[in-house]
């Protein structure tokens, strides 16, 4: 049997145009931080995780509350340390749509 459990801290910063009236072009760079633990077979695997991104994305304001968001494609680089050993460094620049979310956004 496999347990996880995964934790994550995000912080993002949206900066950006508007283009008409309503479309808001952007980039949102981000941080997290996080940690996990892998339990297989009463086998435990720990590790900690940290990293920071770069993501451009799109916003249509359908009101003055709301808004649809998408974000596609990111530069990023990615920190993973296992308890018991080295850590694995990725970093990789992503602009295909192979990455792409959506996202219903409340303004406060």
């Amino acid at each position: 049997m496999i347990h996880s459990n995964t934790w994550y801290i995000k912080y993002f910063y949206t900066c950006g145009k508007f283009s008409g009236d309503n479309v808001f072009w952007f980039l949102a760079p981000g941080v997290n931080f996080g940690s996990s633990k892998v339990t297989i077979s009463d086998v435990d695997s720990k590790s900690t995780n940290f990293g920071i991104a770069l993501r451009p994305g799109i916003s249509y304001q359908m009101s003055d509350r709301w808004s649809v968001t998408s974000h596609f494609g990111s530069l990023a680089y990615d920190s993973v340390k296992p308890k018991d050993g080295d850590a694995v460094n990725t970093f990789g620049l992503n602009l295909d749509l192979d990455n792409i979310d959506f996202g219903l956004s409340f303004h406060f």
